[in-house]
C-alpha cells in the first residue's frame, strides 16, 4: 500500500516522497528511479538546449546569406544599369530603321 506525501522542493526539482509499508527494498527501487527520471529530464533539457541554439544559428545565418544576395543583386544593378541603357537605346535606334521590330 502506498502513502503519497508531497515534499518541498529544493532548487528545480519538486519530489514527492512515497512512503511504502513493504519495506526498504521498494523505497531503494523508487529511488533508483528517481534518479533515472532525474538523469533523463537531464539529458533531455540540455538536447532541447541544444537544437534551440542550432536553430538560433540557423537563423542568423539564413539572415546573412540573404542580406548577402540582396547586396550582390544591388550591386549588378549598379554596374550593369549603363550598359542596358546603352543597349536599350541601340535597339530603339534599329527599331526606327526596321519595322516591324
Amino acid at each position: 500500500m502506498y502513502h503519497v506525501k508531497p515534499t518541498m522542493c529544493i532548487g528545480r526539482s519538486c519530489g514527492i516522497l512515497l512512503c511504502v509499508s513493504d519495506g526498504n527494498q521498494q523505497i531503494e527501487e523508487l529511488k533508483q528511479l528517481v534518479r533515472r527520471n532525474i538523469d533523463l529530464s537531464t539529458e533531455t533539457n540540455k538536447m532541447v538546449h541544444s537544437m534551440h541554439r542550432s536553430q538560433r544559428w540557423g537563423t542568423i545565418y539564413r539572415v546573412i546569406k540573404i542580406g548577402v544576395l540582396i547586396i550582390i543583386a544591388a550591386s549588378l544593378y549598379m554596374y550593369l544599369s549603363p550598359f542596358v541603357e546603352q543597349i536599350r537605346d541601340i535597339y530603339a535606334k534599329i527599331a526606327e530603321f526596321v519595322p516591324g521590330l
